[in-house]
């Protein structure tokens, strides 16, 4: 049961579904195994990369919530897929903290790289439908990071809700 893949075929393939027909038999011409090898070593390289933003969301999910969320990214033709889970009743508030940690993510890696623009800013449409509490979490943990990267950490609030959010 050798089917020939061809240079097309692979090109359209993630890493997954090659090793998959590689595992099922599936025959390369030395052309497409040239193009099937690199893309095979580009998702493994960049599984290392990936590997650290889930963990790095997992810390941060972990310091605004009792359980830790994870982040799940699957390779497709079309670049990464993300899926956030924070465990709790799906809200928008939940979904809005997954935001943030994403944020968050995304300004250490980008810092990291010595790129970016060296602030994070956030509306006070990210906080609202959220807990209190989670909000005077999550501008701590923006604040700690911002003083750990020496970057800043901009959010707008109405004047009326900031006594709300002071960290107890």
């Amino acid at each position: 049961n050798l089917r020939l893949l061809g240079e097309v075929k692979v090109a359209g393939m993630t890493a997954k579904e090659i090793k998959r027909a590689l595992g099922q038999g599936a025959f390369l011409t030395p052309a497409t195994r040239a193009a099937a090898v690199g893309k095979l070593r580009d998702f493994q390289e960049q599984n290392e990369k990936l590997n650290k933003a889930i963990v790095t969301f997992e810390k941060f999910s972990k310091s605004l919530f009792e359980d830790a969320g994870s982040l799940t990214i699957e390779e497709s033709i079309n670049g990464p897929n993300f899926e956030f889970t924070i465990q709790g009743e799906k809200s928008r508030g939940i979904n809005n903290m997954q935001i943030f940690c994403f944020d968050m993510v995304l300004t250490k890696l980008i810092h990291e790289k010595g790129i970016g623009p060296g602030f994070v800013v956030h509306d006070s449409h990210l906080f609202d439908a959220t807990e209190e509490r989670q909000v005077a979490k999550a501008l701590k943990v923006g604040l700690d990071l911002a003083k750990e990267l020496g970057t800043q950490y901009i959010v707008s609030f109405n004047t009326d809700d900031l006594n709300k959010f002071s960290p107890s």
